[in-house]
């Protein structure tokens, strides 16, 4: 048996910090109590024990830091390097990577003096709200809505103009009328196009332009039948002229240029080459009195060496810029055409034959 000193010493002797055997202690205390121990010394052991105590403590769980700022890092260096289609989506990835590793280590009381100080998560999410990341321009919210609004508007237009297919009849505010089909929204295919001075195209048109064969009646009396390539003349074609002329040849770009005929209302004949609808190159030219001419032609007017030939082709001149220098016999006129280039007219049933071919 013990004394009451003897049952303090069990009790308290022990360091209160002491790893040994805890379970034990407790016991010997409740066998001490049986023994008259005071009631104080059952309770000192759990009231003095220390926070510190042996047992393990909870294991830290990762900083954010640590898994966010390698994440955030790898994100900004794409951004230096990456068109401005992929920025819009490494950009929102970033930001946040950034906050979750700056929130980490700032608290509000900290935060301005880590921002004067340099702190490099804090340069990091400066350079991300001002796009100044080196080498790369970062796309910001409100150009992403702009190329959204964009897509939409693009979207909206292209189901309004498949709303408009088919043939139908359109009048405009200028007073011009079309009739005919359309595709995508533009007049496309076969239509009859009324201008409201009175002019009047019949034909194909494509992409909203005359394009292909078509037949062209101006106010004023004339007319053209041919080619059309966006909207303008070009290829072959035949205009017949309010006063009789009629030109039947090549175009380009709403003009005369390459070979044609050119019939006039009096009877004479120009056959040769045009540009920019206007005589030039190599040409014959038959009056109406029979007369022909071979000549070269620049700007529409004539120049250089020709001849020319009476209409009973019995007689022969040599020209100088379209004036008559001297006779000539028909031989000389012969050798000449040869030496010049020029093509050698044609006679046929005693006549001088122009505007055979083009």
């Amino acid at each position: 048996m013990t004394s009451d000193g003897e049952a303090e010493v069990l009790a308290f002797g022990r360091p209160s910090n002491a790893c040994a055997r805890p379970p034990r202690r407790a016991s010997r205390m409740r066998a001490r109590a049986h023994h008259g121990a005071p009631l104080e010394c059952m309770r000192a052991p759990t009231t003095a024990r220390p926070s510190n105590a042996c047992a393990r403590p909870p294991r830290r769980a990762p900083s954010p830091q640590v898994l966010f700022r390698p994440l955030a890092e790898l994100c900004m260096q794409v951004l230096t390097t990456a068109p401005p289609s992929s920025q819009v989506l490494f950009r929102p990835l970033a930001e946040l990577c950034i906050t979750a590793a700056v929130c980490n280590i700032i608290d509000a009381k900290e935060a301005r003096d880590i921002s004067r100080s340099g702190h490099p998560d804090m340069v990091m999410l400066t350079q991300l709200e001002e796009g100044a990341v080196v080498g790369a321009a970062v796309p910001s919210p409100p150009v992403k809505a702009a190329s959204d609004k964009a897509a939409a508007d693009k979207a909206a237009a292209e189901k309004a103009a498949a709303a408009k297919e088919g043939r139908r009849i359109e009048r405009y505010a200028n007073g011009d009328v079309y009739e005919g089909e359309f595709k995508a929204g533009k007049k496309e295919g076969r239509g009859i196009y009324r201008y409201a001075d009175g002019d009047v195209y019949e034909g194909e048109f494509k992409a909203d332009e005359k394009e292909g064969r078509g037949i062209y009646r101006s106010a004023d009396g004339g007319v053209y039948e041919g080619e059309y390539k966006a909207g303008k003349k070009e290829g072959r074609g035949i205009y017949r002229y309010a006063d009789g002329d009629v030109y039947e040849g090549e175009y380009k770009a709403d003009e005369k240029e390459g070979r044609g005929i050119y019939r006039y209302a009096d009877g004479a004949v120009y056959e040769g080459e045009y540009k920019a609808d206007k005589k030039e190159g190599q040409g014959t030219y038959l009056f109406a009195d029979g007369d022909i001419d071979v000549v070269f032609y620049k700007a529409g007017t004539r120049v250089g060496e020709g001849l020319r030939w009476t209409a009973d082709g019995r007689s022969a001149w040599q020209l100088q810029d379209g004036k008559v220098v001297k006779t000539i016999s028909l031989e000389e006129a012969e050798r000449r055409v040869e030496r010049l280039g020029l093509p050698m007219p044609v006679r046929r049933e005693g006549k001088w034959a122009a505007g055979q071919r083009v």
